[in-house]
């Protein structure tokens, strides 16, 4: 640190910290020395130190979990809005490998809300709930249902590389070509301790329904990404008076045509 620099100590020490994160010397999970620790070492006051932890995890590259410490997020995964894409598929696209961890898989009690977006009279549906792991963290939560008349083999089916919806084209010739989904801010309940995080934690959500090929609802899935781990780009063009975005799905390109202000 040097105490003669125009740049604040708090700003030097911000910097200390993500210059040691892009380095590698201090990687996602791993938990950091305490802020006297650093006080000490540096020959600087606490109050720099506290601020600059502060910053950066209101920033997204920290986290602080209360009684144990600081620990390393990394910054923010960027993630087009994709929604025809399979959330593994899209992932490894952006160079990342996540672990798929299978939370559960098997027959529920089909929601009100559910159920009138499959258009199915059917009172159980087969629930799929999974948790994609990066770096030792959980970074989200993958929530589909199905009918389990159709998708009965998704029981007991190993997915392709992960993939829900590379192993249902494999199994059954369905590809997604539509959806309208919703993306809002939730505060985790039952999401919390798939996620690693305290309940009432705000995170990100993308629900809705999915179509096939024949224009016919066959999935409704909610994935619940933790905020601090994310943010959604997209991109649009105006044709002919509309505004255009576009989605990518693996290799293809598809539009999603929608109003603009």
């Amino acid at each position: 640190m040097d105490r003669h620099s125009a740049l604040p100590l708090h700003n030097q020490f911000r910097a200390y910290v993500l210059e040691r994160i892009a380095r590698g010397e201090l990687r996602p999970g791993q938990r950091l020395p305490g802020e006297r620790e650093y006080a000490a070492v540096l020959g600087i006051s606490l109050s720099p130190i506290r601020q600059a932890l502060l910053d950066l995890v209101k920033e997204g590259y920290l986290t602080r979990a209360r009684g144990r410490g600081t620990f390393v997020e990394g910054p923010p995964l960027e993630k087009k809005v994709d929604i025809l894409s399979s959330f593994t598929e899209s992932m490894r696209a952006a160079g990342l490998q996540p672990e798929i961890r299978m939370v559960y898989r098997g027959l529920t009690p089909a929601p009100p809300e559910v159920r009138g977006a499959l258009r199915t009279r059917q009172r159980e549906l087969l629930l799929i709930r999974r948790v994609a792991v990066l770096d030792g963290i959980p970074i989200a939560l993958l929530i589909a249902y199905l009918s389990p008349a159709t998708f009965r083999k998704l029981l007991n089916e190993e997915f392709h590389r992960g993939s829900l919806y590379r192993t249902i084209h494999d199994l059954y010739g369905i590809n997604p070509a539509r959806a309208v989904s919703t993306i809002e801010v939730i505060r985790c309940e039952t999401e919390a301790a798939d996620l690693g995080v305290p309940r009432g934690t705000p995170a990100l959500q993308v629900a809705g329904t999915t179509f096939d090929q024949d224009g016919l609802p066959f999935e409704y899935s909610r994935v619940t990404y933790r905020a601090e781990r994310f943010r959604f780009s997209l991109e649009s063009y105006k044709q002919k008076g509309r505004v255009v975005h576009l989605l990518s799905d693996g290799d293809a390109r598809r539009q999603r045509s929608g109003t603009g202000g």
